[in-house]
């Protein structure tokens, strides 16, 4: 079975090599029956081709400028399909990889599996965040009606598609494969060596992992950490990462007793930074206006912390209230605050919180699983005439 896979995440081709895309995709071309996967990434001039395995390989598209994203694939692609011919084509979203799967489809006959791995259908949050996504939204329709196999990361999205009249036997929940027993355990003097590289004082640690995006609502959660720390009456220190906030502002924004409040605000980091991060803490907070799944959810629920986020499409397919953490609606920055405090003020709840979390996301989202199921949906797609 050789798959063409269309991708715009750059971790492949070199940049930013944090994360577990590499592996990830390393485990798709280990599953039996794969015999080549390709991978065409979009990407700017001076990336470079990878073999990630005897099996995975990485293109680039090498484009001048985004502009030329969507014709440079093509291009790339065309040319894979002389060397060899592709039994699916499978594309990152349904937005310009999938109109690239779409062509590659229409000209080679390949199978076509889109994914969606965010909330854009009856979500006008997504819509209103940038004008192209409207554009987006009307690629998404056609792609959806011409594909063979839609997978989707969470119920919620699934539900939202079969509402857009697409048969519910051409998709698959499959949730992003997630390594759950790498975060499960971190060595106590790693977590101690952690904190002292980033000054972590002694107070309770709240968490929040998140790159600067609208979606993640920081606004909300600022608002949060201020309602925080007027009902706490202990030191509360927040670790925000992925975002590299500017940690003298958010000092200034959060209202706080003199002394109670610290901040500790980073860029992405390395996936072993992440295990002891999560470990570091006490509880992880989530403000986000829409998430389709929330992999940053399931991690932290797996290094054992509670959760407590807005009742975003994916966060609901993680969190059971009152069992691993708590939902408060979008936008609820007094609800958050409420649930936050309750749980720093209650640490045997939040321990139980956290390893019942621990067992639900082992048992849900189990990566090994996923990949698997990943995999069976490429050979389900070949076999049908």
């Amino acid at each position: 079975m050789n798959i063409l896979m269309i991708s715009t995440d750059k971790v492949l081709v070199g940049v930013d090599q944090l994360g577990d895309v590499i592996e990830r995709h390393r485990a798709y071309g280990e599953q039996p029956g794969v015999e080549r996967l390709d991978i065409v990434v979009f990407s700017l001039k001076g990336s470079k081709g990878a073999e990630l395995s005897s099996h995975v390989f990485t293109h680039p598209t090498n484009s001048v400028s985004k502009l030329l994203y969507l014709t440079d694939a093509i291009k790339m692609a065309d040319h894979l399909y002389t060397e060899r011919n592709y039994d699916v084509v499978v594309t990152q979203d349904p937005f310009l990889t999938g109109l690239v799967g779409a062509h590659m489809k229409r000209k080679h006959g390949s199978k076509l599996l889109a994914h969606f791995h965010g909330d854009f259908f009856d979500n006008p949050l997504w819509k209103k965040e940038s004008k192209l996504n409207a554009i987006f939204l009307k690629f998404a329709n056609s792609i959806v009606t011409q594909a063979d196999g839609l997978r989707v990361v969470s119920q919620g999205i699934a539900d939202k598609i079969v509402k857009h009249g697409i048969p519910a036997e051409r998709i698959r929940v499959i949730p992003t494969p997630v390594e759950v027993t790498k975060f499960q355990q971190a060595k106590p003097e790693l977590v101690a060596q952690f904190r002292r590289d980033y000054k972590i004082p002694d107070a309770k640690i709240i968490i929040n992992a998140g790159r600067n995006d609208p979606a993640k609502d920081f606004g909300t959660l600022m608002a949060t950490m201020s309602k925080v720390c007027q009902s706490y009456a202990g030191k509360v220190h927040l670790l925000q990462i992925g975002a590299g906030l500017d940690a003298g502002k958010i000092l200034q924004d959060v209202q706080a007793p003199a002394g109670n409040f610290s901040v500790t605000a980073t860029g992405r980091l390395s996936y072993d930074a992440m295990v002891l991060a999560y470990h570091a803490a006490d509880v992880y907070v989530s403000s986000s206006k829409h998430e389709s799944l929330g992999k940053v959810l399931i991690e932290a629920n797996a290094a054992g912390l509670p959760v407590v986020a807005t009742a975003t499409t994916g966060s609901k397919e993680i969190i059971e209230p009152g069992f691993n953490g708590y939902l408060v609606p979008v936008g609820d920055a007094a609800a958050l605050a409420e649930k936050t405090v309750h749980l720093l003020q209650n640490p045997e709840l939040t321990r139980v919180m956290g390893e019942r979390g621990r067992a639900l996301v082992a048992e849900r989202f189990d990566g090994r699983k996923n990949t698997q199921l990943v995999v069976q949906f490429w050979r389900d797609l070949t076999k049908q005439s």
